[in-house]
């Protein structure tokens, strides 16, 4: 992997990590990796590349919210030259945009709820272990009442 060598640089160091996580996460780390290979223009309107800041950020936020339990993101290059990480999922949009080395733009929306906001966040990223979280027990208990 090309990531800089950086605070964000990305290690899969969970204590409940399973063998489904690790390689969810290599998946992930690999595919956002390879968008530092999009050159400018790639989205036919003049896009800029992608920046390795934005990629070593989004690399970082994965390889750190992501659980054994936690829905899988779609990863995202963004006209801008970030790199933007969605959940869709359990009724709630979340999207998690790169906008600097380490700022983010957040959107959530909650279906079952009709709470919506958008915020940006610079250094307290709890929000969003909070959403990510609210996601996986809805998940859980929607698996439980299955059977």
């Amino acid at each position: 992997m090309r990531l800089a060598n950086s605070v964000f640089t990305p290690t899969i160091e969970h204590p409940e990590a399973d063998e489904r996580l690790a390689g969810l996460l290599e998946g992930l780390l690999s595919y956002i990796d390879s968008l530092l290979d999009l050159p400018a223009g790639w989205d036919a309107y003049g896009a800029p590349a992608i920046q390795i800041e934005h990629v070593d950020l989004a690399a970082w936020l994965v390889s750190h919210l992501m659980r054994p339990d936690t829905p899988t993101p779609s990863i995202i290059p963004t006209a801008s030259g970030g790199v933007q990480i969605e959940w869709h999922s359990e009724g709630i949009d979340f999207e998690v945009e790169t906008v600097g080395p380490t700022e983010l733009s957040v959107y959530f929306r909650d279906s079952a709820t009709g709470l919506e906001w958008e915020r940006d966040i610079d250094s307290d990223w709890s929000e969003i272990t909070r959403v990510l979280d609210d996601m996986t027990r809805r998940r859980k208990a929607k698996a439980l009442a299955r059977g």
